[in-house]
């Protein structure tokens, strides 16, 4: 008389459910953006990216500077919390205070010599 394992089916359909869930869990992963995903916007004059909290954009030939101001957005408005000046040789600016689950946006403006807006884009963060 053989021996009879009462475990033995438990294993194998573990091993399978375990492979089903994999398979669901890859598959939902892709159409979830994960928050490190970089996002591109062309603008008028630049081409702004953002990954997380950074946010680098193309290089306007003629600006003398470039000024982000910062926007907390919500359902009913949004809110300027920051004006940030940056150099022209700087084409990149990064906000590592604020949390990841406070949507904001970036507007950027390229200025040239005199002061005059000469290109801007914005990125959502």
């Amino acid at each position: 008389m053989g021996v009879v394992y009462p475990y033995e089916g438990i294993n194998r359909s573990q091993v399978e459910t375990n492979k089903v869930l994999g398979d669901i869990s890859a598959k939902l992963s892709k159409l979830i953006p994960s928050p490190n995903m970089m996002k591109r916007v062309k603008g008028n004059g630049l081409e702004a990216f953002s990954r997380a909290r950074l946010v680098w954009w193309t290089k306007v030939n003629e600006a003398a500077r470039y000024h982000i101001r910062l926007f907390v957005v919500t359902e009913e408005q949004n809110y300027e919390v920051g004006i940030f000046d940056v150099e022209r040789e700087k084409l990149y600016i990064s906000f590592p205070d604020i949390p990841d689950d406070v949507p904001c946006l970036a507007v950027i403006e390229a200025e040239d010599r005199s002061g005059k807006t000469i290109a801007n884009g914005e990125i959502k963060l």
